[in-house]
């Protein structure tokens, strides 16, 4: 039936659980479900999740069934294959096993979220899924760190809105905002290149340096600054359509030489 039901339960005989572990669990459901319904179909939505039960009697329980956004095929076929998928990765990690590489860094951290509460030893949580049952084990947060702990670094540059500039205590950092990818790029930067990223505040710029990658992002994360270019604003950038009349293109060169022949041929 394509149905997963949350069960979460106080420990130490306490009945209730707090609304932060609540929020927590469920949000970190969600944003499993659907980062998977993404690797699964290329980046494209094809389902969302209704709430279909909701108990407080113990344990608490939400019961969560996934229904196609379009009756196209490929979002009826998504529909099935994300609850199997999402069981054999909970499978994979209480034991400790690597997830296929297509499952990248924000699936991984939103397992990780899902454990929280019960590594803290706050609840008790369980996914059950059709009649299979999955306890959601400290042990994942193992598993999942493991897979995401390595890291990667290139020489190279990277473009975004310098901001959030922090020079307090040792700290000599910026934040970059790409326009695509990561919300942000943290950049270190020496004490020598502090007047430049004072006057690039709020401007486009070029990062130059060793960036750091996470594993399975191909974004990175970090940048060891070693020059920064400002790049120009919009409004400073030449008029693109100016500079095309001061120009003519070939077509209209024809077309004023047909006009003037036939002037002269009329003479």
């Amino acid at each position: 039936m394509n149905r997963i039901s949350l069960q979460l339960e106080g420990v130490e005989g306490r009945e209730n659980i707090s609304l932060e572990d609540f929020i927590t669990e469920l949000t970190s459901l969600k944003k499993t479900l659907e980062q998977t319904d993404l690797v699964l179909t290329g980046g494209r939505k094809s389902m969302e999740w209704e709430v279909v039960d909701l108990r407080h009697s113990s344990p608490a329980t939400v019961v969560l069934e996934a229904r196609p956004i379009s009756n196209t095929p490929w979002a009826i076929s998504a529909q099935s294959r994300v609850t199997d998928v999402f069981r054999e990765n909970l499978y994979l990690l209480e034991n400790n096993e690597i997830l296929p590489d297509r499952f990248g860094f924000q699936v991984l951290k939103a397992y990780q979220a899902l454990v929280g509460p019960v590594k803290a030893g706050r609840l008790v949580a369980t996914v059950k899924i059709d009649e299979e049952i999955h306890s959601i084990l400290p042990e994942i947060v193992i598993s999942t760190t493991q897979q995401i702990a390595t890291e990667t670094f290139s020489i190279g540059r990277y473009k975004g809105l310098l901001e959030f500039l922090n020079i307090h205590g040792n700290k000599s950092e910026f934040r970059i905002y790409p326009p695509a990818g990561p919300p942000f790029v943290t950049c270190h930067f020496d004490e020598s290149l502090l007047s430049i990223a004072q006057e690039a505040v709020g401007r486009n710029v070029l990062v130059y340096g060793k960036l750091a990658y996470r594993a399975r992002c191909p974004f990175p994360y970090y940048i060891n600054t070693d020059s920064i270019e400002v790049l120009p604003n919009d409004k400073d950038l030449p008029d693109w359509m100016a500079i095309k009349g001061l120009y003519s293109s070939p077509t209209s060169q024809l077309n004023s030489k047909s006009t003037i022949n036939e002037e002269n041929n009329g003479q």
